[in-house]
């Protein structure tokens, strides 16, 4: 069946917005080219005009669910670098023009909180994520300030009050070669300090030693047994959405079937997706739009522009990535030999990041060959896990855990 470019498209009610491409931290997996630039208040607020406008626009549209919140994520670079400047006067602005239509939210290095802001990002019912790898051996050496300092310490001492204010609020944390040995205790450090939930994945934008995936595999054996250590004394462990995916995938899926039929599998496609710029885009510091929030400070991110907030989506360059994800061409991984049987071929192109593989392979349909490994070790795990604590028939809170997965899974299909 041909393509199909639906007029709602054109209309993202959701937003990154990309304040700066500027930081004081030098991540050294960092995937952004700093300029730098910085967003002028007068952009920032016709950025949020034109999000309202779509949401009206959407609003008005037959036969589509009303859009009860748009939403504005500020990103960059570090987007607190503008806090003053921008953030706290936009949030203002938004709120006396648009009331509460418009929701907000933060990604941040943590490094430029305080009591104030944090006060202010609560009262205003932000959503919060914070980008940080672990305990100051891991921190340090990840993510150095620009003067080569640490930025451990510039991190911490912010946590206690983060959390008593967004007690939800995920650990952000990238999986760095030269320091995943520590992997597991930055997952145990995150849970000391109070975290609820932990979000890791592994940088794929570069190439892994057989030796670093084979301490990857040891790191996360480890904290699959301290999760299954957490079960067997009656409570969940913190919460790791991966991991929740994976048993998401067991339960919604029979896995021989899977083996049995692979030469016929087709990937499920949802356009409805990050990094398509249908439902969500970014917005640039200049007020141009692109599909992915992670290609505005990219040189190479023409495939990715899709227009501006001034004269609206370039419907011609926005097709053309739409139909590109949507054409035939079988997904495959970078290591083609991981593909063969494996149990999670229908799901593995819903959480492709077509910023990292455009950039490694020029094309969405290769993925790295790091993230089907990843994805494979804790699939591994995860059935270990489950045909341990299934066969004890005490263990309620796994039982818990597990049908709290399977009914979120009924619910998100519902939507």
């Amino acid at each position: 069946m041909e393509f199909e470019y639906k007029e709602a498209y054109k209309y993202p009610t959701c937003v990154c917005l990309n304040i700066t491409d500027s930081c004081n931290l030098a991540c050294k997996y960092c995937f952004v080219q700093q300029k730098p630039h910085f967003i002028t208040l007068e952009t920032a607020k016709q950025a949020v005009d034109w999000i309202a406008n779509n949401r009206k626009i959407k609003n008005e549209m037959p036969n589509l669910t009303k859009i009860q919140k748009a939403d504005i994520n500020f990103f960059g670079g570090e987007p607190m670098l503008l806090y003053n400047e921008i953030i706290e006067p936009l949030v203002l602005y938004s709120e006396e023009k648009y009331g509460d239509s418009i929701t907000f939210g933060i990604t941040t290095n943590g490094t430029l909180l305080n009591e104030e802001r944090i006060d202010f990002f609560a009262n205003h019912h932000f959503n919060m994520l914070l980008s940080i790898d672990g305990n100051k051996t891991t921190q340090d050496f990840n993510r150095p300030q620009r003067n080569g300092e640490g930025s451990f310490d510039l991190i911490e001492k912010n946590i206690p009050y983060l959390l008593k204010k967004f007690p939800y609020i995920t650990f952000r944390a990238t999986l760095y070669q030269p320091t995943i040995q520590y992997l597991y205790e930055n997952y145990k450090y995150a849970e000391k300090m109070g975290f609820k939930n932990i979000f890791i994945c592994p940088n794929a934008r570069e190439e892994w030693s057989e030796e670093n995936i084979k301490i990857l595999e040891e790191q996360l054996s480890l904290i699959f047994t301290d999760r299954i250590a957490c079960f067997m004394e009656g409570f969940e462990p913190i919460q790791c959405s991966l991991i929740d995916k994976i048993f998401q995938n067991i339960l919604e899926h029979d896995l021989q079937v899977y083996n049995k039929n692979y030469e016929e599998l087709e990937p499920n496609r949802s356009v409805i997706r990050c990094g398509l710029g249908t439902g969500s885009c970014s917005i640039s510091y200049c007020g141009d739009l692109f599909s992915c929030q992670e290609q505005d400070s990219r040189d190479t991110n023409d495939y990715f522009y899709m227009g501006n907030i001034f004269d609206g989506v370039d419907i011609d360059k926005h097709k053309k990535i739409l139909i590109d994800y949507n054409n035939k061409n079988k997904l495959i991984c970078e290591d083609i030999n991981l593909c063969n049987n494996c149990p999670l071929r229908l799901t593995c192109i819903e959480d492709i990041c077509p910023s990292v593989s455009y950039d490694r392979f020029h094309t969405f349909f290769i993925k790295p060959k790091i993230d089907c490994i990843f994805n494979q070790i804790l699939l591994k795990n995860a059935i270990i896990m489950m045909k341990f604590l299934v066969e004890n028939e005490k263990n309620t809170a796994f039982k818990n855990y597990l049908d709290n997965i399977y009914k979120k899974y009924l619910k998100d299909g519902e939507k």
